[in-house]
């Protein structure tokens, strides 16, 4: 059963978007757009200044979640999958409050169901309707049918929020094909779910014995796993490496960050 969470850390209001209303001015980060560079304000504070403008360009989030054999482990009592579909209800729920259209494709070997980019409040019903009874199945996800479907029915540029775990080289090469296939044409956003064991593991002090290789084995992922992120994110794809049962916060965050910075 899915269900609403609270939103720990997590702005419900965004903070700001795109129109023809200046608000604000703040120092350039990397990633902005140039022409949105004060040059008057540039030269007067010695450092680059960009203009940030008040929320009212409606924009599209399409959430791609896998429902294959990365996401059947648990976390909290859930699956991997209850957690993001969680989040991203959640996340849907505050976009299309915003004004944004929010779609959703659940697929694992085949595609189990999509709901078209919508705005307004009822297109939450549609959602929640997708994600009712969703399990996770023990078979290996077609991320090439996935990417596929979603280029002959979501031509417009979107937030491409793919949410997925690495577990091999087999899986996280395809991620790394089709997410940095999107550049350009969309703005993918790659969420990795964390498994807290390998974590806990290279934690332990002291390690002997049976920890020892364990606390070696559970580094090796963990470094193979940063360096998926880090060609990912060269390719200009965004990404977010999170525990499941804490993914809410942060996946909002993002989008709000993403937002404010006008990246769409």
């Amino acid at each position: 059963q899915k269900s609403m969470h609270a939103l720990d850390g997590a702005y419900a209001s965004l903070l700001h978007g795109r129109s023809l209303d200046f608000e604000d001015l703040r120092e350039y980060e990397y990633g902005d757009q140039v022409r949105d560079i004060d040059w008057r304000a540039t030269a007067r504070r010695r450092k680059l200044t960009v203009k940030d403008f008040q929320a009212t360009q409606s924009q599209r989030i399409i959430f791609l979640v896998d429902c294959g054999r990365m996401v059947t482990n648990e976390a909290a009592g859930l699956s991997l999958l209850d957690h993001a579909l969680n989040a991203i209800l959640m996340l849907g729920y505050i976009a299309l409050g915003q004004g944004d259209s929010v779609g959703l494709l659940a697929f694992s070997d085949e595609i189990h169901g999509y709901v078209p980019p919508r705005g307004g409040m009822a297109q939450m019903n549609r959602l929640l309707h997708a994600a009712f009874d969703r399990f996770p199945r023990l078979v290996e996800s077609r991320y090439d049918q996935a990417f596929r479907y979603l280029a002959s029915h979501g031509r417009k540029r979107s937030l491409v929020v793919l949410v997925t775990n690495v577990i091999d080289e087999v899986n996280s090469n395809q991620i790394d094909r089709y997410l940095g296939n999107l550049v350009g044409r969309h703005l993918p956003l790659a969420v990795f779910l964390r498994d807290r064991r390998i974590f806990e593991a290279v934690e332990v002090e002291h390690p002997q014995g049976s920890l020892l290789y364990r606390a070696a084995a559970a580094a090796e992922i963990l470094s193979w796993r940063h360096q998926v992120l880090t060609d990912l994110q060269s390719k200009g794809v965004l990404a977010l490496d999170v525990f499941p049962e804490e993914m809410t916060a942060p996946l909002i965050n993002r989008y709000l960050e993403i937002k404010a910075r006008h990246l769409l």
